[in-house]
C-alpha cells in the first residue's frame, strides 16, 4: 500500500481482508457452477480440442492466445484437477483479468517433451491504482501442479498428462 493511502476500499466501507472474504461467495457458484464434473467438461470441451491441437502441432506459433471468462478458466482448472489462491482473494476465485498459462517445453537431449501450468494476476492494489505492469510490478504468478504428475521443482509435466485429460473431453465439442 502505498504511504497515507487508506486501508480501506469500496468507497471506504470494505478492507482488503473483508474483500477476500467476500470473493469467497464468487469462488463458491464456481463450485456450484463450473467446476463439476459435468459442466466442466461441457464447458472447457471446445477450448481443450485447440489446446490439444496446438501443443502437439510442431509448427503452431511460439505464443497463442485464447481468450475466455472466468467460467472457462475454472472449467478447464476443474478438468485439469488444478486449484489457485492469489494473494487478495479466496481460494479457486479467478482475478479479473487473470491468465492461465500452459507452457510447452522440450529436453533436447531426448526431445521428450514437458508442460509447466500457471495462474498469473495482477494483484487487487495494482488494479485498484491501475499500475502497469513492468519490471518493478509483475502481476503474481504461481505454478500450478496436475495431480497426474510425479512433479519436479520446475513444475515440469510430461505433455502426456496434460493431454490425456483435455483428450476425453475434447470428445464432447465434435
Amino acid at each position: 500500500m502505498t504511504k497515507g493511502a487508506s486501508p480501506y476500499i469500496g468507497w471506504g466501507r470494505v478492507t482488503p481482508a473483508q474483500l477476500e472474504q467476500l470473493s469467497q461467495l464468487h469462488a463458491l457458484l464456481f463450485d456450484i457452477y463450473a467446476r463439476p464434473h459435468y459442466m466442466a467438461q461441457r464447458v472447457a470441451s471446445v477450448m481443450s480440442q485447440r489446446i490439444i491441437h496446438l501443443l502437439q502441432d510442431d509448427h503452431a506459433p511460439k505464443l497463442s492466445v485464447l481468450v475466455g471468462s472466468d467460467n472457462n478458466i475454472i472449467a478447464l482448472a476443474s478438468v485439469l484437477g488444478l486449484h489457485f489462491k492469489m494473494p487478495g482473494y479466496a481460494n479457486d476465485d479467478p482475478p479479473i483479468g487473470g491468465a492461465l498459462g500452459i507452457e510447452l517445453w522440450r529436453d533436447h537431449a531426448d526431445g521428450k517433451q514437458y508442460v509447466r501450468v500457471f495462474y498469473q494476476a495482477q494483484s487487487l492494489v495494482q488494479l485498484r491504482v491501475l499500475q502497469p505492469s513492468g519490471q518493478q510490478s509483475l502481476p503474481a504468478a504461481i505454478t500450478l501442479h496436475l495431480t497426474d504428475c510425479s512433479d519436479d521443482h520446475k513444475g515440469l509435466c510430461p505433455l502426456e498428462t496434460i493431454i490425456s485429460p483435455l483428450r476425453k473431453i475434447a470428445a464432447l465439442a465434435r
